[in-house]
């Protein structure tokens, strides 16, 4: 699976913990997800 795909299914487990979904689901999540590096400013 994807990095995304992996997120998606954490986010969801730790947002709806009670909650199981469908793969296809967790996948259509995971295709609006956007990746971003973020810089840390001091």
């Amino acid at each position: 699976m994807s990095i995304q795909f992996d997120i998606a299914k954490q986010i969801i487990a730790e947002t709806c913990p009670n909650r199981k979904l469908k793969l296809e689901n967790i996948r259509l999540f995971a295709d609006i997800i956007q990746l971003r590096n973020i810089k840390k400013v001091i």
